[in-house]
């Protein structure tokens, strides 16, 4: 802990991290791409990432208000479908899978917020702004896309 002094030698704490209003840690995503891969060229003025497993696509989020504080309208989230990234998915994570709604079938991108292991791998998500649980129990197959990273 870092302590600064006044004038008159009284210690003053550091700042706390702000916590969550019900005082609960809640799970992030992890790192998928390390800080190390990714590089700015100033001459061309891009972006490049490295070794990111194929395939890799940049989707719009559409404008459903469930992970906000994430994920907004107009804001840019990489996914890839690499099996390796989908075997690996956590708590935390943001995955993409189909629903179907009558005759509609949609993807939908939202947090994975618990995992098992009953007959096999089963993971259970929600919209981090939705006060319930998505109805659906998925299967590793359920899920289509895995989050990299969010350009906002």
């Amino acid at each position: 802990m870092c302590w600064f002094k006044k004038k008159k030698e009284e210690p003053i704490p550091a700042p706390v991290s702000p916590r969550p209003k019900d005082g609960v840690e809640k799970p992030s995503p992890q790192d998928i791409i390390n800080r190390a891969q990714i590089k700015y060229d100033d001459r061309s003025q891009t972006i490049k990432i490295d070794g990111i497993k194929p395939d890799v696509i940049f989707s719009d989020i559409s404008d459903t208000n469930s992970m906000d504080g994430l994920l907004d309208y107009g804001h840019t989230i990489i996914l890839s479908n690499n099996k390796e990234y989908v075997d690996a998915v956590e708590v935390g994570d943001v995955v993409v899978f189909n629903r179907t709604k009558g005759d509609k079938t949609y993807m939908v991108c939202h947090q994975l917020i618990e995992t098992g292991d009953s007959d096999g791998w089963f993971g259970r998500t929600k919209g981090i702004n939705n006060y319930s649980i998505d109805p659906e129990i998925h299967r590793r197959g359920d899920i289509i896309w895995v989050g990299l990273g969010i350009i906002w």
